[in-house]
């Protein structure tokens, strides 16, 4: 049965009247008496008595008016909820993130939001593997790398390549590389996180994508690992600025071939294609837009490329 069938058989049951239920409902005198009875047939039992002069509810439909008008009640305010909901800085919203830009930077952004908008609750998921995003419920998803998944909408909140850097004890040992070519000669440290191959590092040479194939002894899924182990001296690490800028900052880390661009590894936004993008999602993407900028500086500090 239909929530209309409800509706309907509660207008009949406040008007009392066919032909004022008619014209309530914006439909025939006729059309609504065919309607009654297929609905009286359907439920098998009667629930109008008529008479020359007046309709009466039986004692079913009696029952059946009361709590057809207590479930129109509950649809309209279940509408008026979800409808509020859309259009207002209330509700819940669900992020996933990657791990390292979730640790350094989104968990801090989104508690700051949270101080800005307090009746909009955030359920923050960080991972370091790949999301299952078919199968699981999610609002936004704020990533690093390239787009992979054609059934999200993408929203650039940052553009980023990575550098290349290692620490000064490194450098006095093995000597710094004077071309990619020589990359393969280091110790470079692999981030074994979202690339299909992790040994290939990808520079950007003349707007052609080179890739070059690195080795070294040690690799990890955790970013902030690796980056503690070019502070230690292990190797070549390549990292995003908004991860190693501290350590640049205060000389335990050196870029290395500062002059050679990475291949793009922008911060993004993504969520699922529809229509439907309330109120709170709307605040949320407009606070990342605005502030992420603001938290991760340029790398030209470090190197000579920044876009």
């Amino acid at each position: 049965m239909r929530v209309d069938d409800f509706q309907f058989f509660a207008t009949i049951g406040e008007e009392m009247n066919l032909t004022a239920a008619a014209r309530s409902m914006g439909m025939s005198v006729s059309a609504v008496s065919r309607r009654l009875a297929q609905l009286e047939n359907r439920l098998g039992v009667q629930l109008i008595k008529r008479t020359s002069r007046q309709m009466l509810l039986t004692s079913e439909g009696l029952r059946f008016f009361e709590g057809a008008r207590r479930i129109v009640h509950e649809a309209d305010v279940l509408q008026a909820d979800i409808t509020n909901s859309v259009d207002s800085e209330r509700g819940t919203l669900v992020v996933f993130g990657t791990l390292g830009f979730g640790r350094t930077h989104l968990s801090e952004l989104v508690a700051d939001f949270h101080t800005q908008y307090p009746n909009i609750e955030i359920h923050l998921e960080l991972s370091g593997d790949p999301f299952d995003l078919e199968n699981t419920h999610f609002d936004m998803l704020v990533g690093v790398g390239a787009a992979k998944d054609s059934q999200l909408t993408y929203r650039r909140l940052l553009t980023n390549r990575r550098v290349l850097c290692a620490s000064p004890d490194y450098i006095d040992r093995r000597g710094s590389p004077q071309s990619i070519a020589e990359l393969p000669d280091h110790d470079c440290i692999i981030l074994n996180e979202h690339e299909p191959d992790f040994t290939l590092w990808k520079f950007e040479l003349d707007g052609v994508v080179t890739p070059v194939r690195v080795r070294g002894p040690l690799r990890c899924n955790d970013g902030d690992t690796v980056t503690k182990w070019a502070v230690l001296g292990h190797g070549i690490a390549m990292r995003s600025i908004w991860n190693v800028r501290p350590f640049l900052e205060s000389g335990q880390l050196v870029p290395v071939l500062p002059d050679v661009p990475t291949v793009r590894s922008d911060v993004y936004l993504a969520f699922p294609n529809n229509e439907y993008f309330p109120l709170r999602a709307r605040r949320f993407t407009e606070f990342l837009q605005r502030e992420i900028p603001k938290r991760v500086k340029s790398a030209r500090d470090f190197v000579n490329f920044t876009a």
